[in-house]
C-alpha cells in the first residue's frame, strides 16, 4: 500500500472545472450588468423625450429655447440653452434633476446628459433640424451596442449618432479601441 499524498488527476480536473465555472459566471455577470446599463441609458433617453414632449404639450414652447437675454421674437423651437432645458423640465415636474450638478443630470455610465439642437451652434452630428439629447463619456462599445439594439448600428446615420468627443460636431464611426469613449446623441423630435 502506497501512502502517497497529493491530488489525483480527477481531483485536479474537478477543481479546474469549478474555477472555470466561477470565471465564466463572473464574465457573464459583467456582460449582463453592462447590457442592463445600456438598456437603462435608452430608457433615460425615452424619459427625457417623454418629458420634452409633455413640456411642449403643456406650454406650447420648447424647453431651453429661450434664455433671459432673448425675447419671444427670438424663439425658433430649438434647444439653445442646456441648463435652461433641464430647469424648465424640472419646473413643470416632468424630469427630476435633483442632486445633479447645475441641474444637469448624469447618466447610468457616469457622464453628463446634454440637450441641444442640430442647429444650435453647428450642424451637430449631421442632424440638421432636430432637438437632441446627448450622453457624454460613454464607452464606444456600449453606444454601438445601444445603436444596434434600437437603431441601425451605424454611428454616422439613423436616429442615434456618435461623436468622438462632446465638442465634435461631426458624426463618426465607433472606435474599436478598448476604453475609447465618445458622445452619443439621439433625436428628441
Amino acid at each position: 500500500m502506497s501512502n502517497s499524498k497529493g491530488f489525483t488527476l480527477v481531483e485536479l480536473a474537478i477543481v479546474l472545472m469549478i474555477i472555470g465555472v466561477i470565471l465564466g459566471g463572473v464574465v457573464k455577470g459583467t456582460e449582463l450588468v453592462t447590457n442592463a446599463k445600456t438598456k437603462r441609458l435608452y430608457r433615460d433617453y425615452q424619459n427625457v423625450q417623454t418629458a420634452y414632449l409633455a413640456y411642449l404639450d403643456r406650454t406650447g414652447e420648447t424647453p431651453g429655447d429661450i434664455t433671459d437675454a432673448q425675447t419671444d421674437a427670438n424663439r425658433d423651437n430649438k434647444v439653445s440653452d442646456n441648463v435652461n432645458f433641464w430647469q424648465e423640465l424640472r419646473s413643470e415636474n416632468l424630469y427630476d434633476t435633483a442632486g445633479a450638478t447645475d441641474n444637469i443630470p448624469d447618466h447610468v455610465f457616469g457622464g453628463s446628459m446634454t440637450a441641444t439642437s442640430g442647429t444650435s451652434t453647428a450642424n451637430v452630428m449631421d442632424f440638421t433640424n432636430n432637438n437632441l439629447v446627448c450622453f457624454n463619456e460613454v464607452l464606444d462599445k456600449n453606444t454601438e451596442s445601444l445603436d444596434k439594439l434600437f437603431d441601425d448600428g451605424v454611428g454616422t446615420t439613423g436616429e442615434i449618432r456618435h461623436a468622438a468627443t462632446a465638442a465634435t460636431t461631426d458624426a463618426s464611426a465607433y472606435s474599436a479601441a478598448d476604453g475609447a469613449t465618445g458622445t452619443i446623441c439621439i433625436a428628441l423630435d
